[in-house]
């Protein structure tokens, strides 16, 4: 009897990031966080890469408004290290059936040029993973 067991990563979750109700004169950057989940064949290397979303522009992420945009930074579970295709965030699959969570740290750049217009901003991002 014979039996190959194929290398398989998949996404198991990445749920919306939601920064709430933001003071449009705020001067503090606000933060939100989410999570990706990860499932992989034992000992299989992974990298995570998230594009720069729908709205960026001279690649800098943005949420688009009914008339005006918001820039934000997306960083790895340190909050410190950017999460861009250019800094993919490695790992490696572990035991059978065990989601590996990672944090995603979300900032709205702050202080802004100007105050943006009252309203909901969203973006939509995709996240890869290569394996």
């Amino acid at each position: 009897m014979t039996t190959i067991v194929s290398t398989k990563c998949q996404f198991e979750n990445f749920g919306n990031i939601d920064f709430g109700t933001v003071g449009a004169l705020s001067s503090a950057k606000v933060k939100a966080t989410g999570n990706i989940g990860v499932r992989c064949t034992y000992e299989t290397p992974y990298k995570i890469t998230i594009n720069d979303g729908q709205n960026a522009s001279n690649g800098v992420r943005r949420m688009k408004g009914e008339k005006s945009f918001l820039p934000y930074e997306l960083f790895q579970q340190d909050c410190k290290t950017s999460w861009t295709n250019a800094s993919p965030l490695s790992g490696k699959g572990t035991t059978v059936n065990t989601i590996n969570n990672h944090p995603v740290c979300a900032k709205i750049v702050a202080p802004l040029a100007t105050a943006p217009d009252s309203g909901t901003y969203t973006d939509t991002v995709i996240a890869t993973i290569t394996f």
